[in-house]
């Protein structure tokens, strides 16, 4: 009777809570310390997001999911430093084409050098400040909603059948997800919110492919950084604090996003396409193949505090190869 009782919140197969479960402490935990974020000093904010975001993850893949942190993307082998090193470059030349393009338009113009809104002109540490919590916000949302919750949707999901069926939908599910909690921004349109699923839906590729989140945590961090502080462009709403270069930007809004900055318009629509080609090219250069990494969606269990490699290897014989 109490197993029956347990079976909506217990898989005794994975000896784990299921995934509603798991997913709704973990989106808990994350959206209340959001709701705290803005209200600490700007400079303080890098390290509260990244230390709660350790603490979270932590505490999520150990307790909760019982897995390495390697299945949520975070891995070190010969490919990482290149992968980042791609995502930082990819991420700098889309912003700096977006912003180029808006020039010859007429849509942007440069109205001055080195400005800050913060710490009374200071511009070194106000770039400082700005960059650490970039850093942030890229690591906190990439580990969330691609290494986290795309995981977590793809073993839920496992009714689906193969795989590869079960990545695409678990990649829109936490691109909706990513999406929508955008959706409050300032200045949030349909046009910017469908950015942002898109957006989510491409930033998923490389980790699906490659099993690891080095090219999205590259390319999301240069991105904001290229869009906010090297030309001075609202990100997902918010203006910039800190630039180097302070622009004006007029034209059409359904083009140039307005207020939202240019991930509300139809030019970064475009752009994101141009993303996904040069993600697609890379991975295929640099492994050789374009293909789901292997064992995704398939949980493999590590169990805490009685941890060697032998015991590993039995209990993931035991529950998957009985």
């Amino acid at each position: 009777m109490m197993n029956r009782l347990a079976l909506p919140v217990w898989n005794g197969r994975e000896r784990r809570l299921r995934m509603f479960w798991r997913l709704a402490l973990l989106l808990t935990l994350w959206f209340n310390v959001q709701r705290v974020i803005p209200y600490l000093p700007f400079a303080s904010r890098f390290f509260v997001v990244t230390i709660s975001l350790v603490v979270m993850l932590g505490f999520t893949a150990l307790l909760i999911d019982r897995r390495s942190l390697r299945d949520y993307g975070i891995r070190f082998d010969r490919h990482t430093l290149p992968d980042l090193g791609f995502g930082l470059l990819w991420g700098a030349i889309l912003v700096s084409l977006i912003a180029a393009l808006e020039s010859l338009l007429g849509w942007l113009f440069l109205e001055a050098h080195l400005w800050t809104r913060f710490y009374d002109g200071d511009i070194a540490r106000a770039l400082l400040s700005t960059t650490l919590f970039y850093v942030g916000v890229s690591l906190n949302e990439e580990m969330v909603f691609r290494g986290c919750l795309l995981t977590n949707f793809a073993e839920g999901f496992s009714f689906l059948g193969k795989p590869p069926l079960r990545a695409t939908v678990a990649t829109v599910a936490s691109a909706l997800l990513f999406g929508w909690i955008h959706f409050d921004n300032p200045f949030a349109t349909v046009l910017s919110g469908t950015n942002l699923v898109l957006y989510g839906f491409l930033l998923a590729v490389p980790f699906l492919l490659t099993g690891s989140l080095a090219i999205t945590i590259g390319l999301h961090f240069t991105w904001n950084v290229f869009l906010g502080i090297v030309y001075g462009l609202p990100v997902s709403g918010y203006p910039p604090v800190v630039a180097l270069m302070r622009t004006v930007q007029s034209g059409p809004e359904l083009w140039t996003g307005g207020n939202f900055g240019p991930e509300g318009g139809l030019l970064t629509t475009l752009f994101l396409l141009v993303e996904l080609g040069g993600f697609l090219l890379w991975i295929r250069v640099t492994r050789g193949r374009l293909a789901l990494a292997e064992g995704f969606g398939n949980y493999r269990p590590v169990r805490v505090f009685s941890i060697t490699p032998r015991e590993i290897r039995q209990e993931r014989k035991t529950l998957y190869d009985d």
